[in-house]
Formats: C-alpha cells, sequence, structure tokens
C-alpha cells in the first residue's frame, strides 16, 4: 500500500476509534513540512490608529475631581493626561463596565494603556494629596487596533522531509517562578466634596449631592464622611445598580414637600448614614416626602441608617423584593415608621427600633386599589418605644407574614393589630404568625381624659393590647397565630387585652392564641365579637401568674 493510500485508510478508520492511532512516516512529514512552510511566512500582527480625542478642563479648588466620559472603538486605549499645576502629585482612573480600572500617579504627565471594548469609558482626574489648588489638564486619547490580515497566498509545493529522530530521553521542564499578583490599586474615596459639597448643614448642596450620586458606576462607593452634614432641597435619587452610599454623615432634607432619599435601582447599600428631617408642618402623604422610599426593585439593603424625622413615613418600601432592613433606628415621623406596601415581597426587616412614630411602628399594608398583596415578609426583633397614633405592629392585608421578638411600649392604639379594613379598603389576612414579645401599657390613646392621651387633639380609641378587626365583607382573616406573648398594664379603659371583632359577621377562621401572659390592667382578657366560638382557639394562658381554662374552637 502506498503512503498516501494508508494516509486515507488511517484518516477513515481515525473516527471510529477510541485508542491512539500512529499517522505514517510520509503523512507526517508533509505535515511537518506546512507547518514549517505557513511559520515561515507568517508576518508579525500590525496595528492602526482607529480613534483619537483631546479635552482640556480646569481642575478649580472647590472641586476634588473631574470626570470624563468617552465612548470609544474596541482595542487598545491610550490615555495621556498632561497637568499644570502646583501640587506634586496627579491621579488618573480609567475605567469601563466589565474591565478593572486602572490608576498611577505621577508628578505632572500620566500615561495608561489599557484594553477596552467598544463603549463608554470613563476617566476621573484628581489630586492625590496635598492642599486644593487650581490645576490645568489636557487629555489625549488614541485607540489601536490590529490591521486587517491580508488574503493568504498558497504556498508553493513543500519538499519532502525526513523524519526527526525520537529522543532517547525527555528534556527537562524548565522551573518557571511562581506568578505574582500584582497589588490592588490604592483607589481614592469618592465623597460629595468631590462635586463641590460643603457639608456643613448650612449651604445648599442638592446638585452637589446628585452629581456625585449619579456619577458612581455599579461596583463603586459614595461615601458620606463623619461629621459632615449634607443640605438637600429636592429628592434625591440613587439610580445606578449595584451602588454602596456609606458613612456615618447626615443628608438633611429642609423642603419637607421634596425630603426623600429614593433608592431607584437594584442591588443598592445603604449603610450607617443618617437621613435628617428639618421641621415640617403637616403629615404628608406622597411618594416626594417619604424620608427614605425604596423602589419597585430587587436586592436592595438598608444597615444601620437612622431616620431622623419625616415628612411622611420614615422608611418606606413600596413593590421592592428581596430586600433587607438591618439595625435601622427610625423616630419622629409623620406617619408610620417603617410601611411595606404595594406588592412588597420576599422582605426581611431585622432589629429595627422604631421611637415616637406619628402612626404605626412596623406596618404590612395591602391596599385592594394597588392590585397587589405584600406576602413573605419576615420581622426579626422590632422594638416600637413611645407613639403618637397608631398601632405597634400591623399587617392590615398580607400573606405569609411572621413578626418574631416583638417588643413595643406606649403605643397609643394596639400593640399588634391584624385587620381587613373596609375604611382602607384593603385585602385580607392570611398564615400571619406573630411569635415571642412583650407589649407594655398598649392602647394609651383609649383613656377618657384627652389631656392624657398620645394625640390630645384625636379622639379615643379603644383596641386593647391585641385586636384582630375584619370590617371587608368579601375579605377573610384566616390562619393567624399569636404566640408567647407577655402583656403587662394595658390602658384599663382599653378594657380587654385582646379583642378578635367582626361587627357584621365578617369571616374570621382558624386563630390561635397560645401562651398569651397578662398581667395588670383590665380584668377582661379576652372578647370576641361576631365572630363564632369555633373559629379560635386561646391555650396556656396566664393572669397574674394562675392559669386560665383553654378554649378548643377548632
Amino acid at each position: 500500500m502506498s503512503a498516501a493510500t494508508l494516509a486515507i485508510a488511517t484518516a477513515v478508520l481515525v473516527g471510529g476509534m477510541t485508542g491512539p492511532v500512529l499517522m505514517p512516516q510520509a503523512a507526517s512529514a508533509a505535515n511537518l513540512a506546512r507547518v514549517q512552510t505557513a511559520a515561515s511566512v507568517a508576518a508579525p500582527t500590525e496595528t492602526r490608529v482607529v480613534q483619537t480625542s483631546t479635552d482640556e478642563g480646569k481642575l478649580t479648588r472647590g472641586e476634588k475631581r473631574d470626570v470624563i466620559r468617552t465612548n470609544v472603538k474596541k482595542g487598545t486605549l491610550t490615555t495621556s493626561v498632561r497637568f499644570t499645576g502646583k501640587n506634586k502629585n496627579y491621579v488618573v482612573m480609567v475605567k469601563q463596565a466589565g474591565s478593572q480600572s486602572t490608576q498611577t500617579k505621577a508628578n505632572k504627565t500620566i500615561v495608561l494603556n489599557q484594553d477596552v471594548s467598544a463603549g463608554e469609558v470613563k476617566i476621573v482626574l484628581k489630586r492625590a494629596a496635598g492642599p486644593r489648588r487650581n490645576a490645568n489638564w489636557k487629555l489625549q486619547q488614541t485607540v489601536l487596533a490590529p490591521t486587517p490580515a491580508p488574503a493568504p497566498v498558497a504556498p508553493a509545493p513543500a519538499p519532502t522531509v525526513p523524519p526527526t529522530p525520537t529522543p532517547t530521553s525527555p528534556a527537562p521542564t524548565p522551573t518557571s517562578p511562581a506568578p505574582t499578583t500584582p497589588p490592588a490599586p490604592d483607589v481614592p474615596a469618592i465623597t460629595p466634596a468631590d462635586f463641590g459639597a460643603i457639608g456643613d448643614g448650612v449651604a445648599n448642596d442638592t446638585s452637589a449631592m446628585q452629581n456625585a450620586l449619579n456619577s458612581l458606576e455599579t461596583g463603586e462607593t459614595l461615601t458620606i464622611p463623619a461629621g459632615k452634614t449634607y443640605r438637600h432641597t429636592a429628592v434625591l435619587k440613587v439610580s445606578k445598580p449595584g451602588v454602596t452610599i456609606a458613612g456615618s454623615g447626615t443628608l438633611l432634607a429642609t423642603a419637607e414637600a421634596t425630603s426623600a432619599v429614593h433608592l431607584a435601582a437594584n442591588n443598592i447599600t445603604l449603610d450607617g448614614v443618617t437621613l435628617a428631617m428639618g421641621s415640617t408642618t403637616k403629615r404628608w402623604v406622597a411618594f416626594e416626602q417619604m424620608k427614605l422610599r425604596i423602589g419597585r426593585h430587587d436586592g436592595i439593603a438598608v444597615r444601620n441608617v437612622t431616620v431622623d424625622g419625616s415628612a411622611a413615613a420614615g422608611i418606606y418600601v413600596g413593590g421592592a423584593s428581596n430586600f433587607t432592613l438591618s439595625d435601622v433606628l427610625v423616630r419622629n415621623t409623620n406617619a408610620d415608621g417603617i410601611h411595606m406596601t404595594t406588592g412588597a415581597h420576599d422582605g426581611v426587616v431585622r432589629n429595627a427600633r422604631v421611637v415616637n412614630p406619628g402612626d404605626d411602628g412596623v406596618a404590612v399594608v395591602s391596599y385592594r386599589n394597588d392590585g397587589e398583596l405584600v406576602r413573605n415578609i419576615t420581622v426579626e426583633s422590632p422594638r416600637v418605644e413611645g407613639q403618637r397614633w397608631g398601632r405597634g405592629f400591623s399587617v392590615v392585608g398580607g400573606d405569609t407574614i411572621r413578626f418574631n421578638n416583638v417588643y413595643a411600649r406606649d403605643t397609643a392604639g394596639a400593640g399588634i393589630y391584624i385587620a381587613a379594613e373596609s375604611e382602607f379598603n384593603t385585602y385580607g389576612v392570611s398564615n400571619v404568625v406573630i411569635d415571642g414579645g412583650t407589649l407594655l401599657r398598649a392602647n394609651q390613646q383609649a383613656d377618657s381624659d384627652s389631656a392624657d392621651r398620645p394625640s390630645p387633639d384625636k379622639g379615643r380609641v379603644v383596641h386593647g393590647a391585641i385586636m384582630l378587626y375584619n370590617s371587608q365583607a368579601d375579605q377573610r382573616i384566616s390562619g393567624v397565630t399569636v404566640r408567647n406573648i407577655t402583656i403587662t398594664g394595658t390602658h384599663p379603659q382599653g378594657y380587654d387585652h385582646v379583642r378578635v371583632a367582626s361587627y357584621s359577621a365578617q369571616v374570621q377562621e382558624r386563630l390561635e392564641f397560645s401562651g398569651i401572659h397578662i398581667s395588670g390592667g383590665s380584668d377582661y382578657l379576652f372578647k370576641p365579637i361576631g365572630v363564632p366560638a369555633g373559629a379560635y382557639r386561646t391555650i396556656g394562658w396566664t393572669h397574674e401568674g394562675a392559669g386560665v381554662p383553654n378554649h378548643i374552637g377548632w
């Protein structure tokens, strides 16, 4: 068989074999010749300039940085910046989504090279350290890309090359030093001062703050420094996903009609900041007046934040999913402390403390006009301390809601309130668990002497410590468990410590109250109104330390 015939036969067999196949020697030599010929005619890769641009500007004393945005083509970007000023060192950062930013420090001229894809590039210019002196800068950018290769030319026939002798022993493998990872660049913190904010609580920093928020890219952090108070007179909106606003400084709103901070993108983190409200004249109700508004977005996290005053609700969660509120302090609001509504779902509120709210402390509310039910919410270890109006913890329309280890003292109405209300056209309630906690001196608004009520200008509210209430004819309260609650010192004129009311036979069913321990207040422990005995059970109660007979209704 000829070498050519053997090569063809081998090619046919290769596809169906699982073991190694030996290529005939003549065919191997020809292949080697072709490889060597191709290597000998290959030309080095050439590049060409595909884009150039220039810009210039001035870094003034009032600015800590300049930000330039350009659209580039794919290739290798060379960025050259020449500074003219009295500072010793400057910083240039080149950033593009999906690629690592680079930076360097130098005296006057900085040159950076970076591979980029087609799209927007952000260049940040700033002083490295020292006093803020005026500095002029000139920027030049060049993009290089490979020159398209010419059409290939068929090579001349290659001579037969004798086979290379097989070495008798393998060549030693050279030892290479382990690769080293370069140190991470020293990325300067981004602060409102970089955009001209003063932070003395007097100057109007609205524009500078909004510009700072707008400058952020995914993964970046805006630092609100300790001791700084940035006054704003318009709503501040965070609209870039995946950014962080952190620090122990303060954002102070002084125009109550436009006093909100609005988190309006996925995966935003707000950490450690105080959101303060100046004086207010009334209770407001619009989005622009919610001190912290969390919009219909996913994965937002708020932690260690203080809300100090609000024209409306302190923290308003409207339609958000997979959100987390942890270790927040909300005080002196004109409406609810924390209000979750408009189909908010799959959220966790952990260690929230609400002091002196103008309405409910922590509320879940599902309005039928919104067309969405709040669902899958867990509230861990919340505290409500003092109250001008409202209830401590409320679920007014919602499904699969759980409160654990609650504490409320001196509430105006009930400490725990679960309802479907025709008055506000809400949905019904299902699968709610309140497990563990203390209700101290609930229902202070029940006092017959108006001067002794938390809101002397408003009428009496008679709830007791725990109240379930249904006034919606076509909605149900179903599957509610309240257990392991200590009730102490409910206002005597609140009458019943636990009340279940449906004044027109609206449906309430499968209600369980277990492990309820009552002391102080009135001697009326439990009162059902318009609810059949088979709808509820009371198990394991005590009153002043003595056991109370169980009632097994279902």
